[in-house]
Formats: structure tokens, C-alpha cells, sequence
């Protein structure tokens, strides 16, 4: 019996013991010891520098590919490529976080990695967190619809990698932001294919802007 209790006892802990493990990974919140072990400070790929927003980029890319068509005479379809750095992209996530989720992360320290497996890296830094604790998603980004899709590849809080059957809680609110992001382009481009290489993304498809209006912003 006493034996059976004791057993009991070590099994009880080791599974606490884990869990405090596990959440010290996160760097969430300080835990005594468990910190000092399992913590360490998580760096994106490599530091990015912030660019010109994607909206500007997206009308002075869309005019000049106006203009090169109507010098060249050749103005027989509405096909574009659009280019976009991971600077650029950064600039733009940068805005969206201070537009809703300041309380969250920490503005001026997020960005976006474009990495040569062709993922996107978001690092995003949690605001007022004593171990300077982050959230660095990866996705693959894919054209649908004419606009984007983007599918979790990994999650990590801290240094705790988040398994895949609990990545759908990351899912969700991306794809509410996507939504918002296709919404913006459905004004200028329809998306029929998407190239990753390392440092920038290329968007190929077809002009939706109103031509006087794209006219109108040079």
C-alpha cells in the first residue's frame, strides 16, 4: 500500500515537473529553476529592416507595368507581377499590429523573414514579457481564388514548439486576417500564382484596378 502511494507520489511529480517544463519553454512566464533550464531567448532567421509599405509598393509597381505597356503598345491583356521584399512585408505588419494588437506584441521589434524553403517567418515579440518571450509562425503561402492562402507550418512560443494538432488555434485568426489582406488586394490584383525565393515573394496575375483610377495615383 505504502509502496503503491509512493509510486503514486513520483508520478505525480514527474508529471508536474514536466508541465512546469514545458511552460517555462514558453517563456510566458518566469518559473524558478525551470527557466535557467529550459529557456533560452528566440531570434528570427535573420533581422530585417522595414521597407516601403505594401500598398505604395503595390500602386507604383501596377503603374509602371500601365506604363510600360502602353509605351511598348503592347497593352493586350491586364497581366502583372507584383514584387515584394520581406522589408516591404514587415512595414505592413508593423501597421496592422498598431492597429489592433499593441497590447499583444511589440511593434517595432516584428517582422517578416522570406525563407528559401519557401515559408513566410513572422516573429512576433510579446509586449511587457520579462524574458523578451516571442511567437514565430511559419507558413507556406499558396494562390486561391485569386487571392492567398496561407497554411501553418510552425508554431513556436518561446522555444516550446507547438504541436501540429493544437495549431489550429493559430489557424483561425490567421485566416481572419487573410481574409482582411484578400480583401485589399481583390481592389487591385487577382492572384493566379505565388513564388517564394529568399528575401522577397512574386505575385503573378491579373490587373482588377480601375484603369483611371491606377492613372489617377501616378
Amino acid at each position: 500500500m505504502i509502496r503503491k502511494f509512493f509510486v503514486s507520489c513520483v508520478i505525480l511529480a514527474l508529471i508536474g515537473f514536466g508541465i512546469l517544463y514545458l511552460v517555462a519553454k514558453t517563456g510566458l512566464v518566469r518559473v524558478p529553476v525551470f527557466t535557467a533550464m529550459a529557456y533560452a531567448l528566440p531570434t528570427p532567421e535573420r533581422t530585417v529592416e522595414s521597407g516601403t509599405a505594401v500598398e505604395q509598393e503595390m500602386e507604383k509597381q501596377l503603374v509602371a507595368t500601365l506604363q510600360s505597356k502602353l509605351s511598348a503598345g503592347t497593352f493586350t491583356d491586364a497581366d502583372a507581377t507584383l514584387v515584394f521584399s520581406e522589408g516591404t512585408l514587415t512595414t505592413s505588419l508593423r501597421s496592422a499590429i498598431a492597429q489592433g494588437a499593441q497590447e499583444v506584441f511589440v511593434q517595432d521589434s516584428a517582422q517578416v523573414v522570406i525563407l528559401q524553403s519557401g515559408e513566410v517567418e513572422l516573429y512576433l515579440p510579446f509586449t511587457g514579457n520579462e524574458q523578451n518571450s516571442a511567437l514565430l509562425l511559419r507558413v507556406a503561402p499558396t494562390a486561391k481564388d485569386g487571392g492567398l492562402a496561407f497554411d501553418v507550418t510552425r508554431v513556436q512560443v518561446g522555444q516550446l514548439f507547438v504541436p501540429a494538432w493544437l495549431q489550429f488555434a493559430v489557424q483561425w485568426p490567421l485566416d481572419k486576417l487573410v481574409s482582411q489582406l484578400n480583401d485589399f488586394l481583390d481592389a487591385y490584383v487577382s492572384v493566379q500564382n505565388v513564388t517564394l525565393q529568399e528575401g522577397s515573394v512574386t505575385l503573378d496575375g491579373t490587373m482588377t484596378l480601375d484603369l483611371k483610377t491606377l492613372i489617377k495615383t501616378e
